[in-house]
């Protein structure tokens, strides 16, 4: 099941072959009207979908470094998607329902102890997927108050804006893949209910 792209309108109307797969991280808030602050280091990471270092891959990354953004072309880009998928997982959701930063979540004891338990099933649902994240993932470091930034994660900027959030693509479909991969994932299976109940409620108001 493909909760991103249901009616394949996407894959249909524009295909594969016209697209290029991106990790972007990059932590940003809007802090007043036309005013977007950056709150940590920002990366790009570009990859074809068949993971070949193409002509157009090349140009795209000269494109970005030209313009002075740290990128990298990846032949993998699947488990940098995955790499992603544990941050997003393990914060946006928490913050999102607590009203917390991505810090304070950390502060917590309770809910770190959530954010690592759903660390560990994304990264199950990866090797489950056959594009498991890279052995060197420091997980510590992600549980780390002294290493996270002071940042409102884009689920929580959406709540405070009463805007949709992206529910489906961030969680919705960990959990279609995870049952896929026949992979229990307890904490994800409770959390991704709450949250889809927020995510109605803020879309009944805005």
């Amino acid at each position: 099941m493909d909760l991103i792209d249901p009616d394949r309108a996407l894959r249909d109307g524009l295909g594969a072959d016209a697209a290029l797969g991106g990790v972007i991280y990059s932590p940003n808030e809007v802090t007043a009207p036309g005013e977007i602050t950056n709150r940590g280091h920002s990366r790009f990471l570009l990859g074809e979908p068949d993971g070949s270092l193409s002509p157009r891959l090349s140009a795209v990354v000269d494109l970005f470094a030209g313009a002075g953004i740290e990128v990298a072309a990846r032949t993998d880009l699947r488990r940098d998607v995955f790499g992603k998928l544990v941050l997003n997982v393990s914060v946006n959701p928490l913050c999102a329902l607590t009203g917390l930063t991505a810090r304070e979540r950390l502060l917590e004891p309770g809910i770190r102890d959530l954010s690592r338990a759903l660390i560990d099933e994304v990264i199950a649902v990866s090797h489950a997927s056959g594009f498991p994240v890279a052995d060197g993932l420091d997980v510590e470091a992600l549980l780390d108050p002294a290493r996270v930034p002071e940042a409102r994660p884009s689920m929580l900027q959406d709540v405070l804006a009463g805007r949709p959030m992206e529910v489906d693509a961030l969680l919705g479909q960990v959990q279609v893949l995870a049952r896929y991969g026949k992979v229990a994932t307890p904490a994800l299976d409770v959390v991704l209910p709450l949250l889809q109940g927020l995510n109605r409620r803020v879309t009944r108001q805005g």
